[in-house]
């Protein structure tokens, strides 16, 4: 897999505050460097523009994903 496409947008590559550098650098070779579309960031974006998705969603937090896309398409998958 190729980096993903919205490195540039995605706040959660371009700042790391908040994290421990361990942590972001694991999640951003584990989502970012390989485009990986399980990314719970990236899964949000058919949803919400880029600077709407929550700052502190991590690329791993699928389950917190799933809730908002639940509450966003009320319950329905698309």
């Amino acid at each position: 897999m190729a980096e993903c496409e919205r490195t540039s947008a995605c706040i959660f590559f371009t700042d790391e505050a908040g994290y421990s550098p361990e942590l972001w650098a694991k999640m951003r070779d584990a989502y970012c460097f390989t485009g990986d579309p399980s990314c719970a960031r990236f899964r949000l974006l058919p949803y919400f523009a880029a600077e709407d998705i929550p700052h502190d969603l991590i690329p791993s937090d699928s389950e917190r994903a799933d809730t908002i896309i639940a509450e966003v398409t009320g319950g329905r998958d698309n």
